[in-house]
């Protein structure tokens, strides 16, 4: 997303709507790496590598990749190519986001999350001439049937009362994790903010992979607050 205003770290300058165009590619890959052996866990790693390779996108942000100690395996900075600068966030229970930064990209500046659920990046690319704010982002799961006003808020589905999934704690992590990504953007004009959300935000968006069976969730009833 961008702005008209100025920058005030790298990339100072006046970016409008008509500016820079970036690529973005965007995938929770369900913990692709077993956390305890680090290795492949459902055979997907190829096929993630091989989306960089073909698309060629400025930035690929992965959640649920299964990288601990915020490293990234071998295996996957040799698979996105030797141009490419892939980061990663861990979290004690096991939570994690990546961000992999196409050759055309410097990176100025890395904050992590200590939860695992938000990599932050600043990227440049001209020599410093246009800076962006990436922010991998991954919600807690069942912030469909919540209001992040509140820790207990339930709803009405269609099949009535709506499970809540979500606990006290999953709330306060999704309001903690929206103002550490504001704070992170915040100096810049220029931002891309992506990842699993884990809600939806408008009625008849369908987040269910599949089937023919009614979703009890009431979509759309999560609010940043």
């Amino acid at each position: 997303m961008a702005t008209q205003g100025k920058a005030s770290r790298p990339g100072d300058q006046t970016l409008t709507r008509d500016g820079p165009k970036v690529s973005l590619l965007t995938w929770n890959v369900y913990r692709t790496l077993d956390n305890s052996k680090g290795q492949d866990k459902m055979g997907k790693l190829d096929y993630i590598t091989s989306l960089f390779l073909q698309h060629k996108p400025d930035f690929m942000l992965l959640q649920e990749a299964g990288v601990r100690h915020n490293k990234v395996p071998a295996a996957w900075s040799e698979g996105f190519g030797a141009d490419a600068t892939a980061l990663a966030c861990s979290g004690p229970r096991g939570a994690s986001t990546m961000v992999v930064l196409g050759r055309d990209w410097t990176v100025e500046e890395v904050q992590r999350h200590p939860s695992g659920r938000a990599l932050g990046v600043v990227a440049s690319r001209q020599g410093g001439k246009v800076a962006i704010a990436v922010v991998c982002l991954y919600q807690p799961t069942g912030l469909d049937t919540q209001s992040l006003r509140s820790t207990r808020a339930k709803s009405e589905g269609p099949a009535g009362p709506a499970k809540v999934a979500s606990t006290p704690h999953a709330v306060e992590m999704a309001r903690e994790l929206y103002d550490w990504t504001e704070h992170f953007i915040e100096p810049y004009p220029m931002f891309l903010i992506a990842g699993d959300m884990n809600e939806t935000r408008r009625g008849g968006l369908d987040r269910r992979m599949g089937g023919d069976a009614t979703d009890p969730r009431l979509v759309g009833t999560a609010r940043p607050g």
